[in-house]
């Protein structure tokens, strides 16, 4: 409405009176006298989230791998051979004070590296219902087989150990991570299995990477060990070998370095040349107080859902020595499918490398 004077230069009262409770109803703008409605402020709509998981670690893969032959007498002999003794290598005996002297000797003593070990493989043997005899008692005091003596004691089978042992590993397969992707709510809990497109997916992967990268590289630096067999088994009677086994036991890959770190992104539609596109941003959890900024990267954690999982001789433990009794446990691992794999060949029969 237009607030006047009239013909005779009188103020028009009743259209400014009128003007000014239309002001009051509906606001007026400056410059008076045209009045306007006034302007509601679109409500911005609430953001939808989304929740990305990433779990870096090694590949894991077969952890035992290697190969087994049996000569044909052994599968038509196997089930008589109930009584064994084992020959360990020469590196795992200590010389005594007889054998310095050119005696000798009438034991058989092993070094500490070694001891363990075989006191494993013996162990398993038994279990598995075998009669084990003691190397010293069938030597010719040269770490060599007295076949005699052997015989006589009922031994059927002489395994020659060429190498049981376990050291720190080094693989061929490297770290990687594998990423799951959630609707979630504003306090980061997952609701569902979202459905992105590829350009979508690669955005948040991008602003996770120096994580990420980080992440692959500890786990590609963590130490990994595995135990190695090598024996021969040889029948007492006609000095044949009839069982062949060489294998290595490797560390669970899931036992050795595993990260898993949560992000949550906000997101909001915009149009874009009439097209609809959603703009994410990293965010922090509600009521998750946020930690200090890391500007050399892109997104923020959810570190609530933090999680870092691994295996390393630093880490507290009971054990004086944690990665001895890794590299024992591997030992068994590896003892254990040794005696299984000539106990069963219907199974295990002539294995091929994995």
């Amino acid at each position: 409405m237009i607030c006047s004077r009239t013909p005779n230069g009188r103020t028009a009262w009743i259209p400014i009176l009128f003007c000014a409770g239309m002001m009051g109803v509906f606001g007026c703008q400056t410059g008076f006298p045209t009045c306007q409605p006034k302007v509601e402020t679109p409500k911005i709509p609430d953001p939808t989230y989304i929740r990305v998981d990433y779990v870096a670690q090694r590949k894991d893969f077969k952890r035992i791998r290697g190969e087994s032959h049996a000569a044909e007498s052994y599968v038509q002999n196997h089930e008589s051979y109930k009584t064994v003794a084992i020959r360990v290598p020469e590196e795992c005996l200590n010389e005594t004070q007889g054998q310095k002297e050119g005696q000798r000797p009438n034991s058989v003593i092993l070094n500490t590296k070694c001891g363990a070990h075989f006191s494993e493989f013996e162990k398993r043997l038994v279990l598995e219902g075998y009669r084990v005899i003691s190397w010293d008692r069938i030597q010719d005091g040269h770490n060599s087989v007295d076949y005699d003596k052997a015989i006589s004691l009922g031994v059927d089978i002489i395994f020659m150990v060429n190498s049981l042992e376990a050291s720190e590993a080094l693989l061929p397969n490297k770290a990687e991570a594998t990423y799951s992707f959630y609707t979630a709510t504003a306090t980061g809990q997952a609701i569902a299995n979202a459905a992105l497109d590829d350009a979508y997916r690669q955005h948040f992967i991008s602003q996770m990477k120096p994580y990420v990268d980080l992440s692959i590289q500890r786990a590609n630096s963590a130490k990994v060990f595995s135990s190695i067999m090598d024996v021969t088994a040889i029948n007492t009677r006609t000095g044949e070998t009839v069982w062949f086994y060489n294998k290595y036991c490797y560390e669970d890959m899931k036992r050795i370095r595993v990260e898993k770190q949560s992000f949550l992104f906000a997101g909001r539609e915009k149009l874009i040349d009439n097209k609809p596109f959603v703009y994410w941003w990293p965010v922090y959890p509600e009521g998750l107080t946020p930690q200090p900024v890391n500007t050399d990267v892109a997104a923020q954690p959810v570190h609530l859902a933090t999680q870092e999982t691994y295996v390393d001789e630093s880490a507290g433990s009971d054990l004086q020595d944690p990665a001895k009794e890794r590299k024992l446990m591997l030992i068994r691992e590896v003892v254990a499918d040794f005696v299984h794999s000539f106990k069963s060949p219907g199974k295990f029969l002539n294995s091929s490398p994995q």
